[in-house]
């Protein structure tokens, strides 16, 4: 099962973006929506990208989680004890479903 959630910023501090959960695979992938209008990259606000997607999904903690740039390139946003840690080139071209 997937779901398609929207996060919209409050503040162009905040980056806007969709994430979507494959229960199933136990990953999420996350399309930033909103810096080509003027709010933060996914990128720029990786802490608070993740947080928000697992204060919202508490499961998710324990999944992968992708996160495709503004110029296509996909990289693991790898999570510890919950919360966002580092960037892990992955070289996917595509988000697989």
């Amino acid at each position: 099962m997937m779901s398609f959630n929207y996060y919209r910023a409050n503040h162009p501090s905040k980056a806007e973006f969709t994430a979507e959960v494959n229960k199933h695979h136990k990953k999420v992938f996350i399309y930033d929506k909103g810096h080509s209008k003027g709010h933060r990259s996914v990128t720029n606000d990786a802490h608070s990208v993740v947080h928000r997607i697992i204060r919202k999904h508490p499961h998710c903690a324990e999944y992968q989680f992708f996160y495709r740039d503004s110029q296509g390139r996909i990289d693991e946003m790898v999570i510890k004890d919950g919360q966002f840690d580092s960037f892990k080139a992955h070289g996917l071209e595509f988000f697989p479903k």
